[in-house]
């Protein structure tokens, strides 16, 4: 009997496929139309690899051909302009086998210090929570996909269906070798993906520093991981300062930090817009505007004289970065 829940090992073995493709390398190619995306969502999309801080303790081994460095100019309204220099993250590391078969020998490397690693254990543990609890589960979704030839995932919390009617036969195959991997793994394992995350961020790594953060209900502690984040050069680190000042300003935790939220919009949205930008392609212009438009909207409940401060600061946040900025196309 095919149940209702039937559905989340075909989303398992998509969002496996997925995670293997973009936490393996950078985006070197025209950026997707973003759509009505927000940040939460392209940072979903982002690959999650190594944090390199030029001339710094954590990277000792770096050599010339491991990064690309591009300069830019953030251009703020009264005209001042200031230079950034982007950096492509670092290639990950050569292993044979990205799967949860290697389980053992990718944990050795994330507790080594790799920062990639562990983010990469992090997602695909955590898609086993998707995964059948036993073998008639796992047939229940084999019938599913043979009757319906459709696969259910979750894109931006609504369930879409997805045809598959050219794949069937691979991904049941699919289906079986990942509830076979995620079987493999003893339950302590199994029900702790978030230990994963935790060594991702000791490890320097900035998405997931930004990922933990969003995850932990702590507001100091979420504050704390995305102003790390921004530190290492990372742009979306804030974005999630804007949110968090934002929140404390409107609960009255904060009565005077509205002009500092707005002021770490200011300079996620002139960096991000800026950067989709210099990609000159349609999608990077059309991806720039919307970021502009939905600045455009929250900026307006500043008065002049808070506008003014927010500027002053935002300009300080990018200047005073020696790590800006982390590409994130």
């Amino acid at each position: 009997m095919i149940t209702k829940q039937a559905t989340t090992l075909g989303l398992l073995v998509v969002v496996s496929a997925v995670i293997m493709y973009v936490r393996s390398r950078p985006f070197e190619s025209e950026p997707a139309d973003l759509g009505e995306s927000s940040a939460h969502t392209i940072r979903r999309s982002l690959p999650a690899k190594e944090d390199i801080h030029i001339g710094s303790a954590n990277s000792p081994d770096l050599k010339a051909g491991d990064i690309e460095q591009s300069t830019d100019i953030v251009i703020f309204s009264d005209g001042e302009q200031i230079p950034i220099y982007w950096r492509k993250r670092s290639k990950p590391p050569a292993l044979p086998d990205f799967s949860l078969r290697a389980y053992d020998e990718l944990s050795q490397v994330a507790l080594n210090g790799d920062p990639y690693v562990p983010a990469i254990l992090y997602d695909m543990v955590k898609a086993c929570e998707y995964a059948p609890a036993d073998d008639q589960a796992l047939q229940d979704e084999i019938d599913w996909l043979q009757q319906t030839h459709q696969v259910r995932v979750n894109r931006n919390d609504h369930e879409v269906y997805v045809n598959t009617l050219s794949r069937v036969p691979e991904m049941i195959e699919n289906m079986k070798k990942v509830y076979a991997d995620c079987n493999s793994l003893a339950p302590e394992e199994k029900n702790n993906p978030e230990r994963w995350l935790e060594v991702a961020v000791e490890n320097g790594n900035s998405v997931a520093m930004v990922d933990l953060a969003n995850q932990t209900e702590d507001a100091e502690q979420s504050l704390l991981l995305h102003q790390r984040a921004w530190q290492t050069g990372d742009p979306f680190g804030l974005y999630g300062m804007y949110e968090i000042g934002l929140k404390a300003y409107e609960s009255g935790a904060d009565p005077d930090g509205n002009v500092s939220a707005y002021a770490a919009l200011m300079a996620f949205t002139l960096v991000t817009e800026q950067r989709f930008r210099a990609t000159d392609t349609q999608s990077g212009l059309r991806s720039a505007m919307r970021f502009r438009e939905d600045y455009d909207q929250k900026i307006k409940v500043l008065r002049p004289a808070e506008l003014e401060q927010a500027t002053a600061e935002a300009k300080e946040l990018i200047r005073s970065n020696a790590n800006c900025c982390l590409s994130f196309l």
